[in-house]
């Protein structure tokens, strides 16, 4: 089970997908040198200084290569469409 940071823990429900993408990742991670354990870090392991920079670049490169309609997409989008879909994901069960 995953307990987010919040001034009251809410759980979130972890499906067998969930784990197996985490599991993934962590492998990942363990190939890359993460200097300082930095949350936010480029591949090569350097920590990313000015989060929202990169965001907006990632951001335009994405509306470029037309994989996002437009260039307001904001970081909390994301965060909204996870609880979407884990309220959906129960719903089913």
């Amino acid at each position: 089970m995953i307990v987010f940071k919040r001034a009251a823990a809410r759980p979130l429900a972890e499906s067998w997908e969930l784990r197996q993408v985490l599991e993934e990742l962590r492998r990942e991670q363990a190939k890359i040198p993460n200097v300082g354990g930095h949350v936010f870090t480029r591949r090569n392991g350097r920590v990313i200084k000015n989060v929202r920079e990169a965001w907006l670049r990632a951001v335009a490169t994405a509306v470029k290569a037309k994989q996002l309609p437009d260039d307001e997409f904001r970081p909390h989008d994301l965060r909204r469409s996870a609880i979407t879909m884990d309220i959906v994901r129960r719903a089913e069960r």
